[in-house]
């Protein structure tokens, strides 16, 4: 089971709106998140519910401006300091809180939790800028012009492209 939440219908709107924000203000309890994909691939594994009796996964992906963390670039992962660790919890919390609106039947299972920045990917994927699928995910990313160009077939028979940047940008 995937899903994208959305607070409104004029996407671009909340993004821009949200990314003007501060990260304090960010985790104000009057902000919503403008977008998160939510995930439950335990769901999709049919021997889960046999390793795992009980248990279940949830993954909940969301955006964040670079420059909310940028301050903490130079620190060392997990020894950044308590207002980065702050805000990666508060941010953290906000999700799943609009998560468990959806999901109201989730709220107290949640067991264990681990959050990400821009700076997570920087280290753990070779980021440059906290990206995390290939492409940068911007409204020309998406364009007619450059949808069509990013195909998995190829001139080479029987050669097809796979990968993040084909189509669904990682998710499955």
């Amino acid at each position: 089971h995937n899903a994208w939440m959305f607070p409104g219908s004029d996407h671009d709107e909340l993004m821009e709106n949200y990314s003007r924000l501060t990260p304090q203000e960010a985790c104000e309890e009057w902000t919503k998140i403008p977008v998160l994909f939510v995930s439950f691939p335990s769901a999709k594994d049919p021997t889960w519910n046999t390793r795992y009796p009980g248990k279940s996964t949830c993954i909940i992906i969301s955006f964040t401006p670079y420059q909310w963390f940028a301050e903490w670039e130079e620190g060392k992962v997990k020894h950044r300091g308590d207002e980065y660790q702050s805000i990666k919890t508060r941010l953290a919390q906000k999700m799943w809180g609009q998560v468990c609106k959806q999901y109201p039947q989730i709220r107290d299972k949640l067991e264990y939790m681990d959050v990400g920045t821009p700076l997570s990917n920087n280290y753990y994927l070779g980021s440059t800028r906290g990206e995390i699928y290939g492409l940068d995910h911007t409204r020309k990313r998406f364009s007619l012009d450059v949808v069509t160009k990013l195909r998995p077939d190829t001139p080479i028979q029987g050669l097809y492209l796979t990968g993040q940047d084909i189509v669904t940008a990682g998710f499955a």
